[in-house]
């Protein structure tokens, strides 16, 4: 009898399964009906890389093979972008990278405002985005929410060729805790005087709940030449000023009269980074606009916004590349506002889970808020 034990089999020589998740229109090249998602578990196979993935799906659907890839250069399409594990390709993986057990390949439209190739139609959100929505596939059981800590810059700058503003509508709703929610992922922009563009994608928001939330500068009906900005429309600019030196940027929603409004806490850089270190030295990409007063400072943003338009030309908020599932969403208390007794235990904070640009701060060291 031999006196070694076997080691098991090596995992460089083992099929493993790879999950390729098909989103909104482009599942209509894989028998979808365009407006939801499917999840095929795919074999990988030792030596598997995305491309031999991603060939292996296409040789049973041609039309998919013939949207996603350019045959003339060998390479992808310019329609559908391709993610491995959240990451857009390019960043931790290419084409001929391997590809391992249980890792997800992720196929989405380019954004373009209306249309995919051949001159499809691409189903939208109530937002105007490709729609996403969580769903099990019955064949994997694997759940189609996305893994946690994707960076969302590169993905963005990617896939949105022709951002729209968000609309009225969208700040109009009466529940403020929704609009915080749907805020996440959504672009902020705020052009410098040059006319250059420079944003950031919305990670960390607060919800304010006048006039009967005590955190809120609005509560008991409180009207001052300061707060009076948030009795506005929805989708007004509210922006004020604490330990006379930072400001702060606030969304106003609801109808007019309606003191409701959601605190934009932190944002992840997305254009003018350059401009943004100008404004903020030394410091790390990740702390640019990881607060509110960070991100006022990084975009330039400061009292004379207070009450603008952000459907205007001086601020405003874009529709960003893709819904944000249930899954990446957090929430818990909001910061800085003991002060509120019971209120302030409201998980009325909401963050991107996993993201390195949300605030690092869980205690008192931003102020009260709206």
């Amino acid at each position: 009898m031999s006196t070694h034990e076997s080691a098991g089999p090596n995992p460089q020589t083992v099929a493993g399964r790879v999950t390729v998740e098909v989103v909104a229109w482009v599942t209509r090249f894989v028998g979808g009906d365009g407006t939801r998602r499917r999840l095929f578990d795919e074999t990988a196979p030792p030596g598997a890389t995305v491309r031999s993935v991603l060939s292996a799906l296409s040789d049973r659907y041609p039309d998919l093979r013939d949207a996603l890839w350019d045959h003339t250069a060998g390479e992808l399409s310019e329609h559908i972008e391709v993610l491995v594990n959240d990451a857009v390709l390019g960043l931790t993986h290419t084409l001929d990278s391997p590809i391992r057990h249980g890792d997800r390949i992720t196929l989405i439209g380019q954004y373009t405002g209306g249309s995919g190739p051949g001159s499809r139609g691409s189903p939208v959100s109530r937002r105007g985005r490709p729609a996403v929505e969580e769903l099990t596939d019955a064949g994997t059981g694997h759940s189609a929410a996305r893994r946690s800590g994707f960076r969302l810059a590169s993905a963005v700058m990617r896939c949105r060729t022709d951002p729209r503003k968000l609309p009225r509508d969208f700040y109009l709703r009466a529940d403020v805790l929704a609009v915080a929610r749907d805020l996440l992922g959504e672009v902020l922009v705020v052009p410098a005087q040059d006319g250059t563009r420079v944003s950031g994608i919305i990670v960390e928001t607060e919800a304010y709940r006048g006039p009967e939330d005590r955190a809120s500068h609005a509560y008991g009906g409180r009207r001052t030449r300061r707060t009076e900005t948030m009795y506005g429309n929805g989708g007004t600019a509210y922006v004020y000023f604490v330990y006379g030196m930072y400001h702060q940027f606030n969304v106003v929603t609801n109808a007019p009269g309606v003191p409701h409004a959601v605190l934009v806490r932190a944002v992840e850089p997305l254009e003018g980074i350059e401009r943004m270190r100008a404004r903020r030295p030394g410091r790390a990409e990740a702390a640019l606009a990881n607060g509110p007063g960070k991100l006022c400072v990084a975009l330039g943003i400061d009292r004379s916004l207070d009450a603008a338009d952000l459907l205007g030309a001086r601020v405003w908020i874009e529709e960003g590349w893709r819904e944000m599932s249930r899954a990446s969403i957090a929430s818990g208390p909001r910061i800085g506002i003991e002060y509120a007794g019971a209120w302030a235990e409201k998980p009325w904070r909401f963050w991107l889970r996993g993201s390195p640009f949300v605030s690092r701060s869980r205690v008192g060291v931003c102020g009260p808020k709206r």
